[in-house]
């Protein structure tokens, strides 16, 4: 346990460094919006673009490895959708930001950085390859989700657009594009492009601890609690099972999308109920109390995976 503790403990440190920074007004709170446009608009795409172009990437698409964990997100989702509904009254829109609540992982500020400190850079491939279909599956249900009534072709389009336009889905997309030239990168190309990724962990993390200042752990408490644990503990549960025993991943692999599913709810939860007005304060609440417990799920899941 003490050699999970090690390993997870700078992650969460440098959360913490984060919140503290922006809690007690030693930077301004404009500084953490920076260097999470920073990390999101710049640093991350470039490390997905230069994984992507590079990378040894399996001859077939990984679909068992998908499959494990979307089945697993799939439980969740309707689980957590159907308690809101049946146990707390909430209403369709409501469920659906409950839903994605519980089941959408913060792969990208958190899981990244998490995954390639208990792993190192052998878990780059599989990495990328969730982090690369994660967004844009669970954004585009959701929103259709949210906005059944009005879900025609000028919404799929509205959909596409957007997620065409996300610095994350670019970055996957121009790697992607890269790789089917068959050209080399530059060696200095590639060394800027390293240099840049490799400052996207620890500034994704410090921007993570900054924007959970601005949230605080508000709603129904039970629904929290019942968000929490549908998120940190059965999501992960499942993934692993299916990924080992279901599917056959490798264990690599099976790590990977068992520690990824084990993060905690991502802050794109926040950004969908804030804009649709709805759930805001459960999604904000989760947020804040996921990662907060994620400090122990996390050093306990990096624990039962270590050989």
């Amino acid at each position: 346990m003490l050699a999970a503790f090690l390993i997870v403990f700078p992650i969460f440190a440098a959360i913490a460094m984060g919140w503290g920074a922006s809690r007690y007004n030693i930077l301004r709170q404009e500084t953490g919006n920076g260097v999470a446009d920073y990390v999101f608009v710049v640093a991350i795409p470039l490390m997905l673009f230069r994984t992507l172009a590079t990378a040894p990437l399996p001859a077939q698409p990984p679909l068992a490895f998908w499959a494990s964990y979307f089945l697993g997100l799939a439980i969740v989702w309707i689980a957590a959708a159907q308690i809101a509904v049946r146990g707390f009254g909430r209403g369709g829109q409501e469920a659906a930001i409950i839903g994605f609540t519980a089941a959408q992982s913060n792969m990208v500020l958190l899981g990244i950085p998490l995954v390639l400190r208990v792993f190192g850079d052998e878990a780059a491939v599989p990495l990328f390859l969730l982090v690369g279909v994660h967004l844009p599956v669970t954004m585009t249900v959701a929103t259709i989700l949210i906005e059944t009534e009005n879900a025609g072709a000028s919404k799929a389009r509205t959909i596409v657009t957007r997620l065409g336009r996300n610095p994350v889905v670019m970055g996957i997309v121009a790697g992607g594009l890269f790789r089917l030239t068959g050209l080399d990168l530059p060696a200095p190309l590639l060394a800027l492009l390293k240099f840049i990724g490799d400052s996207a962990a620890p500034c994704a993390l410090f921007a993570t601890g900054m924007a959970l200042s601005r949230h605080s752990i508000k709603g129904d408490r039970a629904l929290l609690a019942v968000v929490a644990a549908l998120k940190l503990a059965l999501l992960p549960a499942l993934v692993f099972l299916f990924a080992r025993y279901l599917f056959a991943v490798p264990p690599l692999w099976a790590g990977v999308a068992t520690v990824l599913a084990g993060c905690p709810c991502g802050v794109n939860a926040y950004l969908l109920a804030e804009r649709y007005r709805v759930a805001t304060g459960l999604a904000s609440g989760a947020v804040s109390l996921s990662t907060l417990l994620a400090a122990g799920t996390a050093t306990f899941l990096v624990w039962l995976l270590l050989p």
